[in-house]
């Protein structure tokens, strides 16, 4: 009927880490690295490319959690992960 705009999940994904990697492109990878038996790391470093300013990342982060936290994004609230406390969460929960 007209025109249509479509997107994979990867490429969304791919989207929203430049506001979590502070503005720098993060191409998504199934494995990033192996890890040595003495602890050392295998990956490829690839490149920093910045597409977006650092405080223009910072912003779109405090925009994103403001709609989980007192917007309609309460659905996707993940306690302790927006502080970055997931770990103490014991677990993801929604509510």
């Amino acid at each position: 009927m007209g025109h249509e705009l479509g997107v994979t999940t990867v490429q969304l994904a791919q989207a929203a880490s430049v506001f979590a990697s502070g503005g720098y492109r993060v191409r998504p990878k199934l494995v990033l690295s192996k890890q040595a038996q003495a602890g050392r790391r295998n990956g490829t470093g690839e490149p920093k490319v910045r597409v977006i300013r650092g405080s223009t990342a910072v912003d779109m982060r405090k925009m994103s959690e403001g709609v989980v936290l007192f917007g309609t994004g309460g659905k996707a609230k993940i306690f302790g992960a927006l502080r970055g406390r997931a770990h103490e969460a014991g677990g993801v929960t929604f509510t």
